[in-house]
């Protein structure tokens, strides 16, 4: 949701049309905004605008292309950005970004890192936390794993849905259970979106989308995707043939480089920046 007005957002894009360059970006879109108003801010930029993020399995049953189909519809240099691998966070219990929103969690986020162990062992705390979290977390945990630990290490790569499943668990408790007989050390990924393949695999497809959205440095804690390029090539390009090894070189060089105008980049040539390398 934004909170300027549309004129002075459509004056402050508009400072692009006088420099003459530039790009325009939207995190969204969300609430209080559309592709109207996308294609409005390009106009009054006179440039592309680029918003984050378009996910696979968006769009419901139109799916994520027919979200592209609708933003068309409005004429306007508007390029989504997609991401080819999934969207996961690493978490350990000391500091559960993924459940902060929730309002149990206040009391844990309030606490010392020392104290929260305490607030886990809590049998009212956890049935109060398993209440709000359930409705978005019960498709969840089957995607939810072990992936770092010295204390479960045969545990690794298990969801926290089997694991509960044997045990006779709600999975929540199996998580916390896991987290506390470890000093709250182990962590656990969790695949929050992006993960239809079908759906994915057409928006890599789709000429009309922006390769990028890697978040190589924004949330290190939480996620790192520096293996984004290598990923698109092996799984994409050479195991699933999704995309020509040509057409990924490209959605990662000239592509971009033209969208953004960055002069002198994204394709060899002579004059043009010499960055090559070699697989």
């Amino acid at each position: 949701r934004h909170v300027a007005s549309k004129d002075e957002l459509l004056a402050l894009v508009g400072t692009l049309k006088t420099a003459g360059h530039g790009i325009a970006m939207v995190a969204g879109p969300g609430p209080g905004i559309s592709f109207a108003e996308y294609a409005e801010l390009s106009r009054a930029a006179g440039a592309p605008l680029t918003w984050t993020a378009l996910f696979a399995g968006a769009g419901g049953a139109a799916g994520a292309l027919g979200l592209l189909d609708r933003q068309a519809a409005f004429g306007a240099e508007i390029w989504p950005q997609i991401t080819c691998r999934k969207v996961v966070s690493r978490m350990s219990m000391r500091d559960p970004q993924p459940f902060w929103i929730y309002p149990s969690f206040r009391r844990v986020r309030e606490a010392p890192r020392a104290a929260r162990p305490a607030i886990y062992a809590d049998p009212a705390w956890r049935a109060a936390a398993i209440a709000e979290i359930e409705p978005k977390w019960a498709v969840r945990w089957h995607k939810t794993t072990v992936v770092e630990t010295t204390a479960h290490v045969a545990l690794l790569g298990r969801s926290i849905a089997d694991l509960a499943s044997e045990r006779g668990q709600h999975p929540f408790d199996t998580l916390l259970e896991l987290a506390l007989s470890d000093g709250l050390e182990t962590r656990f990924e969790v695949v929050l979106m992006n993960d239809d393949d079908d759906d994915l695999r057409k928006l890599l497809g789709d000429k009309r989308t922006l390769l990028g959205l890697a978040d190589s440095g924004a949330h290190v804690a939480q996620i790192n995707d520096a293996c984004f390029a290598p990923y698109l090539l092996a799984h994409w390009v050479r195991d699933q043939k999704a995309l020509s090894l040509v057409d990924a070189v490209w959605r990662m060089t000239g592509q971009p480089a033209d969208v953004f105008s960055i002069d002198g980049r994204g394709r060899i040539a002579p004059g043009y920046a010499a960055d090559l390398t070699a697989f």
